[in-house]
């Protein structure tokens, strides 16, 4: 039987990856308001995922040109570029990096569709072992990078928005 948590996953997979591919709303505040949402869903599922059993057949990326149409979709949110550490862990006096917020959104996107078109093809262990393993491997990172820029953009405004 089937982990139901490969199911659940697969649905906020789906949300996520609709978003991306869909039109951006006429107000970028609202779609960062959703991109807060759908990655706080995703980590939270991520986590419950089963490890899984990768594909023998496995499943191709997204082209370039597909990956930068969903990257040019989310230039418009009002957040771009930010800083990070990569290693958060170790006080090596590392310094900071440039994150991109459409870099991070566009590269879940991609690793989010190649779990699901294992998972449409009834492949849902397969799915489960590639999205669990690439979101330690990969799409973790962008996850929570583009969760905290977004984080502290919507801090800001809520802190400074004019009283409802």
């Amino acid at each position: 039987m089937t982990d139901p948590a490969i199911f659940t996953f697969a649905d906020v997979a789906r949300e996520y990856c609709a978003w991306a591919e869909a039109s951006p709303p006429a107000r970028p505040e609202e779609d960062a308001a959703t991109a807060l949402r759908l990655l706080v869903a995703l980590y939270a599922a991520a986590l419950n995922l089963p490890e899984g059993e990768a594909s023998e057949e496995g499943v191709a990326s997204n082209s370039h040109e597909e990956w930068r149409r969903v990257y040019d979709r989310f230039t418009g949110l009002p957040v771009g570029n930010y800083w990070e550490v990569f290693n958060l862990l170790e006080s090596s006096g590392e310094e900071p990096v440039l994150g991109s917020l459409a870099d991070d959104l566009a590269d879940i996107h991609r690793d989010l569709q190649r779990g699901l078109v294992l998972f449409e093809r009834g492949e849902a262990d397969a799915a489960a072992w590639e999205w669990s393993f690439h979101f330690r491997a990969h799409w973790g990172r962008h996850l929570t990078g583009a969760l905290q820029a977004l984080h502290v953009w919507w801090e800001g405004n809520y802190f400074t928005a004019p009283a409802r």
